[in-house]
């Protein structure tokens, strides 16, 4: 949970500079895009799940925004994610298959931190 806590300012920045806000405001369907991710995880797998995520139809592009905010939680937290040659999660596991486990706990706790972090924002149910 230390993890977590510590994440949770570097996600809030994330979340700020990030194309989840929308006149100051975060759309209600990233709610449920953040919430859903930890499942899919687990029933599908994290490469399945980050696939689906990255994928490239309309609402995969939306999801992917989310991804992005979890990408720059690591990249802030994490030495491991510090200047790789891969500019999305799903590319970031891909190649880094042998220390899978250990990708995706840190990618759950970032999650986690999100979720939590989202929760200091306004939410638009109108978008």
């Amino acid at each position: 949970m230390k993890i977590i806590d510590k994440m949770i300012p570097i996600a809030i920045y994330a979340i700020e500079t990030s194309e989840l806000i929308k006149n100051g405001k975060i759309p209600s369907e990233f709610k449920s895009y953040i919430s859903s991710f930890g499942a899919a995880s687990m029933q599908s797998g994290l490469l399945a799940a980050l696939a689906f995520y990255h994928s490239e139809t309309e609402a995969g592009k939306k999801r992917k925004k989310v991804m992005n905010v979890i990408y720059k939680v690591l990249e802030k937290s994490n030495d491991d994610y510090k200047d790789t040659a891969y500019d999305n999660l799903f590319l970031y596991a891909k190649h880094n298959k042998e220390k899978l486990a250990e990708i995706k706990a840190d990618i759950m706790n970032a999650a986690v931190a999100v979720k939590l972090a989202m929760r200091t924002f306004e939410f638009d149910k109108n978008n």
